[in-house]
């Protein structure tokens, strides 16, 4: 055998070996977990504004709504005016 071979496996060559493979290892693992982590706040972010866009576009298509049939209503006359109002929006496809 020669020198070189006789130091690397020594035990003590070996247990440092491992400490350096773990250490490796360790640092390999916090640095993926620090980018899924980062990835779930970028996606946290972006579904929070995806919901926030979604109540907005509810709220102006319930708006929009609310306003259409008063002014159905308000062009219908006698007791039948919520469901004409109720047969024009059908007929018409809904809210556009």
């Amino acid at each position: 055998m020669t020198q070189r071979s006789l130091l690397v496996n020594t035990p003590i060559m070996r247990r440092k070996r491992a400490g350096l493979i773990r250490l490796a290892l360790v640092a390999i693992t916090s640095r993926i977990w620090l980018l899924i982590s980062s990835l779930m706040s970028v996606f946290q972010n972006v579904l929070g504004l995806l919901l926030h866009l979604l109540t907005k576009l509810i709220y102006f298509i319930t708006r929009r709504a609310r306003r259409r049939v008063m002014l159905i209503l308000s062009s219908a006359r006698g007791c039948g005016r919520v469901l004409y109002a109720l047969l024009v929006l059908l007929k018409s496809g809904g809210v556009n």
